[in-house]
């Protein structure tokens, strides 16, 4: 029995599954943390401690997402579930091309921010990275079409080591690419860092351990313990880039610091629990804004379907700003705004909150077959669905601007694709090389 166990946790460290998991864990461990810290590191009481309907409400999205996920098995197409192995006549430049292109298109955005904050450099050495952030979130370094930059070079990386790994490079050739491609993910970091936005920065380190983490799961050559050993590593690697930005914004000390992953985390919690108890209400709420800001925003959707003007015609700066006398209003202390993915989404729909988790599962699912199924869209689009499951402590991202970037370098990439490469089904390979032993799994 011990042994199923463990194959089962393997199997599904880097699912939906595994992954919605690990967020109801740490929810369990804010909504069971002693009352005092919030008192002590953020000034506002503990309406989150042991509170049994928070615990209902967060548990029945958890499993009305888990059952989404299951149900997904359900749409089945033809050979969808293959994996698929992708090979060029060129493999070195075949991924070095768009990953060459996205890390200078990525470094150019860096290039705009400064000229938008001429002392750039002097605030992010002087720990003054909170004026950066409020300066963009107030329009004030506007960075048009350069602040995409940064999201699209990152669907670029998990593509570009989805398909290293999966052609094997050899030789001086791998080496070449692992250069390449450290230097791509520097300028990435680096820019995120340049934005102190921890949005832009957490996905990329997600990301990139989610497509590692699978690839050593699918050949199994690793025991439970070292790959658990391995997500303990991604998250002393998430809370020390989340402390790396907290300390650019000013957070100087190790208080300081823990208030910061405290405060973003169960006072996250805290806000959802208010929102529940009727004690939190926002100014926008039951629009819909809150499900997807691409959606809700994005000029151009806009233009065709005037979804903005149908909810009040909120600008994305009036919602933002909203929220802080809103949270204020409720007693608590508005210097922490995230109220948790399932919060935002509550704001909008309320208890019918856990079915609308019920559909995202069922996307999310889809595209987790479709990751290990090896499509474009599945190695760049999961990795971002994956992010947004880990982040439910945050708000609600999945469907926000970043997605619909991802969806332009899914098509793009699938072009280019089609265009250089060629795509070979398990069964393909396997008739091609009849010495070749190629497993391939249907997703579940």
């Amino acid at each position: 029995m011990s042994g199923y166990l463990e194959r089962v946790t393997i199997r599904n460290l880097a699912s939906p599954y595994g992954l919605a998991i690990a967020s109801l864990f740490v929810f369990l461990l804010c909504w069971a943390a002693p009352p005092t810290l919030f008192l002590d590191f953020v000034g506002e009481a503990d309406i989150l401690h042991l509170n049994s309907l928070v615990l209902l409400f967060y548990v029945s999205c958890v499993s009305l997402f888990i059952a989404g996920v299951r149900a997904s098995s359900l749409f089945r197409y033809s050979r969808s579930g293959y994996l698929r192995t992708v090979t060029a006549s060129a493999p070195i430049g075949f991924l070095l091309f768009p990953l060459g292109v996205s890390t200078m298109l990525c470094a150019g955005s860096v290039l705009a921010l400064s000229g938008s904050i001429s002392n750039l450099a002097n605030l992010l050495l002087s720990q003054q990275g909170a004026l950066i952030k409020l300066a963009g979130a107030s329009g004030q370094a506007e960075e048009g079409s350069w602040g995409y930059m940064i999201t699209l070079h990152t669907g670029v990386l998990w593509w570009a080591y989805a398909r290293s790994r999966s052609m094997s490079l050899p030789g001086i050739l791998g080496r070449i690419f692992t250069l390449c491609f450290c230097g791509g993910l520097a300028v990435a970091l680096g820019t995120a860092v340049a934005k102190v936005d921890r949005t832009n920065l957490i996905p990329i380190i997600a990301g990139l351990f989610i497509l590692y983490l699978y690839s050593k799961v699918s050949r199994r050559d690793d025991s439970l313990s070292k790959l658990l050993m391995l997500c303990t590593a991604l998250a002393a690697a998430v809370l020390l880039s989340f402390s790396a930005v907290s300390f650019l914004r000013g957070a100087s000390n190790a208080r300081l610091l823990f208030a910061g992953i405290f405060g973003y985390t169960a006072v996250s919690y805290n806000r959802m629990a208010a929102e529940l108890t009727g004690l939190l209400h926002y100014s926008f709420g039951g629009r819909g804004i809150y499900l997807s800001s691409f959606l809700s925003f994005n000029n151009t959707v806009n233009r065709l379907v005037p979804i903005n003007e149908w909810m009040g015609g909120p600008t994305s700066r009036a919602v933002y700003f909203s929220e802080f006398p809103s949270i204020a209003a409720s007693g608590l202390n508005p210097g922490f705004n995230w109220a948790g993915a399932f919060g935002y989404i509550f704001a909008d729909l309320g208890w019918w909150t856990p079915l609308y988790l019920f559909l995202i599962g069922v996307f999310i699912g889809w595209l987790w077959r479709a990751f290990r199924a090896g499509t474009v869209a599945g190695v760049v689009l999961y990795p971002w669905a994956a992010f947004s499951i880990l982040f439910w402590f945050g708000w609600n991202v999945l469907f926000d601007l970043r997605f619909a970037v991802l969806l332009v370098v899914v098509v793009t990439l699938t072009i280019y694709e089609s265009c250089l490469a060629r795509t070979l089904l398990a069964d393909d390979v396997a008739l091609s090389s009849p010495r070749m032993e190629v497993r391939a799994e249907v997703c579940t």
